[in-house]
């Protein structure tokens, strides 16, 4: 670094891959291709857990619309919910299910006392 300068340049490495796309996508390696890699130090179980995945600028542009149709659509099921008069907003079917039940019994449990109390 030049004198009074505060930043330094270093060469760093790091392992890249290719970003998988929902669903998944396949590494496919011949078996002298993989014997190749390992005889040179590469670590597979490395590469896989620590590298930095990338994406090309149209997977990355799908991807995007793929989660602004996800974020309008669960607004939209969420402003259903608002009308209803339900605040929750289950993601899973069990989630659901299990909520669904609890206003049900609630609901129930509220109409009795509204009985009991009507003609008490």
């Amino acid at each position: 670094a030049a004198a009074g300068s505060a930043l330094q340049a270093r060469p760093f490495n790091f392992f890249v891959r290719r970003a998988a796309p929902r669903g998944g996508d396949k590494v496919v390696l011949d078996c002298s291709t993989a014997e190749f890699l390992r005889g040179q130090g590469i670590d597979f179980n490395r590469w896989l857990d620590h590298s930095v995945p990338y994406r090309s600028t149209a997977d990355a542009a799908a991807a995007a619309a793929a989660v602004r149709q996800r974020v309008a659509a669960q607004a939209e099921a969420d402003a259903e919910r608002r009308a209803q008069g339900r605040v929750f907003s289950p993601s899973r079917p069990a989630e659901a299910a299990f909520v669904n039940e609890a206003m049900e019994r609630v609901a129930a449990w509220v109409a009795r006392a509204r009985t009991q109390h009507a003609s008490g």
